[in-house]
Parts: C-alpha cells; structure tokens; sequence
C-alpha cells in the first residue's frame, strides 16, 4: 500500500509540474501577443492610448489570465498533497559553502534585482505617462499609489503563502504573475495601467521576504548574515541601477512603456533560474514531504536523518496543527518596531526615486541629463551599498541598522539643502549615491534581519509582514511629494519631510531590537520524527 501511496503522489506531482508550465507557456504568448500592436505604434512615438484592443490583445488576455490560474491550481493541489506529521527541524549549520551555493546567490539576487527594479522603474515612467496622457501631478500620483499598494499587499500575501505552499514555489508563481503584468506596457488607457500596475507590484514584492526566507533555510547558519547581506546589498543597489540603464538605453527609441515591458524577458529568464535552487528542506520536512525533504537536502550535500536521535535537550517539535499566522509571542513587540523601521525606510526609498528625476529636470541641470546623473549614481551605489550591507554581516547588530538610517536620513537632508542652493553637480551626485545607497541597505538589511529572527513556520509570513510595511511606506512618499509639488513647496521641502521619520527609527531600532546572536540555532542538521 505504501508503494502504491508513493507511486500515486509520484504522478500526481508529474502531472502539477506539467500543469504548471502549461500555465506559464500561456502566460509567456498571451503577452507577446501584445507586442505586435506596440510595435504598430512606432509612427507615433509608441502612444498608444488611441488604440483599441486588437482581437489578438483580447486573446492575450485570456491566455495570460487563464495560465495564471492554472499555474496557482498545479501548486496549490501539491502542496495538499503532503502527509502531516510531527518533525523536529533544526537549522543546517556546519555545511561548507560550495560552487553552487554562489550560482544560488546569483539567482537569488536576480531576483532581488528585478523585485527592485520595478517600483524605481516608476519615476522614469512618469515624465513620459504624463505628456502621452496629458496627467497633472496628482493624477499621475496614482500610478506609484496603485503599484506600491501592490508590492504591500503581495509582500504579505506570497510571505504568508509561502508559509503554506513552500517557499520556491511561491516564488516561481510570483515570476509567472510578474511575467504576465508585462502586458502593462501596451495598456492604452491610464486606468489599464493602473489595475496592471496593481498587480505587477503584487508579484514583484513577493520576491524579497520569500527569498531571504529560502536563503536562510538553505545556506548554513554560520554564513547567513554576511551572504544574505552580500546579496542584498547588491540586488539593493542592482534595482536602481537596472531601473536607470534601461531607462538611459532603451526609452529614448521605445517610448516610457518599454520600462514595462522588459519584464518579458527578464522574467522568463528567471523562471527557470528559480527551479535551479532547492526548496527548503526544513520547510519540506516540516510539512510531511520525506522524500522532497531527502532529495532537497541531498542536492544540500547533507543528509536527513528520520527518528529519534536528538537529544532532548536539543529538539524542539513543530506541530503542523500550530497556526502558521502565530508569531512566537516574546518577538511579538519586536514586529511593530521592524514596520515602522520598514515604513520609515520605504518613505524615502519610493518616494525619493519615484520624484527625483522629474525634480533634477525642474532644476534646469546643465551638466548633464537627469537620467545621466541617476545612472552614474546607480553605478557609484552599488559598491557603497555592498560595504554599508555587509556591516551587519560582520557586526550583526541592531546598531549597523540605527547607523544607517541615521546617515541616510542626514544625506537625504543634505540633498534637500542642494535643491535649495544647487552648488556643485559633483556634490549632488554624491548625496543621490549616498540616499540610494543608504536607505537600499537598511532595507535589504532589515530583510535579512526579520528572516533571520524569526523560526520556520512563521518566518515567511513575519518576513512579509515587514516588507508589506516597507512597500506601505513607499506607496504614501510618492503621493507625499505629488501633494507638495502641487502645493509649489519646491524640491527641498518633500526631501527633509520624507527624512524626519527615518531619524527616528534610526534610535527606535537600537533601543528596541533584539541582537541576531541573541536567537542563534543549534548546530544540528535536521531531524524527522515519525511519531
């Protein structure tokens, strides 16, 4: 009965797989069914807002609406699948790093990367959007309102379905609803583009608490930090400078839509990238999938021992009858400080880079274009980020989190004082690398921090709940900005009020958080109890 049982889940999970990339095959043509009418829009500029949808848009749509649930349903159905059980898992910790621990980094940070990029891809959509649509500054404002709104609610929504259908996959459905939001590029009405955009935020942030999740469930716990911090210091900074090149290379011949429509390719490119990297086996082990468990921790190079063999002292069962939702209660406090770290930081990251090229445009810069000067600071923010995230690789304390959102609050004042006097082009390329590089490294490592604080059952779920407090706080500074541009206030005025709140986070995280080394893991590999 029991080889029966294994044969039967065996084709039940042949026929998911196949189900799911029947899903995404219809999600990858219905949007390429779209760029033929985009390409028909060259002669004028790429404007298509006076175009009706074509029958083979219409089909496109379908396509991309039906292979996204057909995708959710194949996932959805495995993940029931599982048996039940009672485990002890306990983190991996005196695994070596090997060669393809660094091409897992590298996905990892792609994704990052791409889950970056899409929010910041906004401030250069706008100036565009606004002449092809004829939008005031509130009315644009919508735009960044509507996708940011996205990126909260997916933040919450894939870290708590990660907690319920595995971690890969939820990123992998993530991509495939990422993939088909590219079809906002060829929305001819403004409010198409929003309710696309909409959804483009939801599946791009999903991306970040889900993946340092899977890293700290995968890597040994003694190198967590500093290659959690490494790649998030990268993709931190990769986002900004992704978002700007292509901006810089691409939309002067394409039009502003363009910036949506990459997401095509970079997302098919990912999707398989992501099959490449092992689900959780903590995560597989504690929802009753021995043998994915075992494979999983094969690929790992570990092994997974099935029994009794933990010492008492050292087990720690996880029921899976124990609501996933439930925090453990002593960090339940710690949940509010991380928000309001998260909301402070997202206030100034969105709301910054949403508005600063069309307020360098509005300062007349003769030097260079508003796009060069973000392209270069991209560039230069990318090492300094690095640096400024592997702080807390080596430090591991809240205090690498206080400093950073301290001198980040402190440049963003600086560039408001530039927008006041504008005394030197070298200076204010300076403050930009210094604003991006600062507020993307308290936030990659604030989401290394609640990945690592966190245990397994809820660890997605709490991870999520945080960046959904990030995105918040970027989807309220745009429109923040918008209001003040409205108002006449200038440049220099929205850049110190997005810089008040994050001063003060900057003494809340110190005084308030809990010190990594505080909940350091058992140096135990894992155990299955079959009880």
């Amino acid at each position: 009965m029991a080889k029966i049982s294994v044969m039967s889940s065996s084709r039940v999970n042949r026929a998911n797989q196949v189900a799911f990339w029947a899903g995404a095959a219809a999600v990858v043509v219905g949007v390429a069914a779209h760029l033929p009418d985009f390409a028909m829009a060259a002669g004028h500029d790429h404007h298509m807002s006076d175009m009706a949808w074509s029958p083979r848009r219409l089909a496109g749509m379908v396509l991309i609406i039906g292979g996204i649930v057909t995708a959710v349903l194949s996932m959805t159905l495995r993940a029931r699948a599982a048996q039940p059980g009672r485990f002890t898992v306990r983190a991996i910790e005196h695994r070596r790093l090997t060669a393809r621990d660094a091409g897992w980094m590298l996905i990892m940070t792609l994704a990052l990367v791409i889950d970056g990029m899409k929010p910041i891809s906004i401030g250069f959509v706008l100036p565009g959007m606004r002449a092809e649509y004829g939008l005031s500054a509130l009315h644009a404002g919508l735009l960044p309102i509507t996708a940011l709104t996205g990126t909260a609610v997916g933040s919450v929504v894939w870290g708590l379905t990660a907690d319920r259908i595995g971690r890969r996959s939820s990123m992998l459905l993530a991509v495939i609803m990422f993939i088909g939001t590219a079809a906002c590029g060829a929305m001819p009405q403004f409010a198409g583009n929003l309710v696309m955009c909409f959804f483009m935020g939801a599946s791009a942030g999903g991306l970040l608490p889900v993946a340092f999740s899977l890293l700290a469930e995968i890597m040994p716990g003694r190198h967590y930090a500093r290659v959690a911090t490494l790649v998030s210091g990268i993709a931190g900074a990769g986002g900004f400078l992704a978002a700007s090149t292509v901006s810089a290379l691409l939309e002067p011949h394409f039009g502003w839509r363009v910036m949506w429509l990459v997401g095509l390719p970079t997302g098919v490119l990912l999707l398989p990238l992501i099959r490449l990297v092992p689900e959780s086996p903590r995560y597989l082990a504690l929802t009753g999938r021995r043998a994915e468990a075992a494979e999983s921790m094969r690929r790992l190079g570990v092994r997974l021992v099935e029994g009794t063999g933990l010492p008492a002292s050292e087990a720690q069962p996880l029921s899976r009858t124990r609501p996933l939702h439930e925090p453990d209660r002593p960090r339940r406090p710690l949940v509010l400080v991380l928000c309001m770290y998260g909301f402070a930081c997202g206030l100034v990251n969105v709301g910054v880079t949403t508005w600063l090229p069309s307020l360098l445009r509005g300062a007349a810069l003769e030097d260079a274009s508003a796009s060069a000067v973000l392209t270069r600071a991209g560039l230069f923010a990318l090492p300094v980020t690095i640096v400024l995230s592997l702080l807390y690789g080596w430090w591991r304390s809240t205090g690498s989190l206080g400093l950073i959102a301290l001198v980040t609050a402190c440049t963003t004042f600086g560039l408001a004082g530039w927008m006041i006097g504008r005394p030197a082009y070298g200076l204010l390329v300076v403050l930009v690398v210094l604003v991006i590089a600062g507020v993307n490294s308290a936030i990659a490592i604030l989401g290394v921090y609640s990945a690592e604080v966190y245990p397994t059952v809820v660890r997605a779920g709490m991870s999520g709940v945080v960046a959904g407090a990030t995105k918040l706080g970027g989807r309220i500074g745009p429109q923040i900005v918008a209001v003040l541009i409205a108002l006449r206030a200038g440049g220099a005025v929205p850049l110190a009020l997005l810089a008040v709140p994050l001063l003060a986070v900057s003494w809340l995280i110190v005084q308030h958080g809990v010190a990594p080394k505080a909940v350091a893991r058992p140096a135990v590999a894992m155990s299955a109890d079959r009880s």
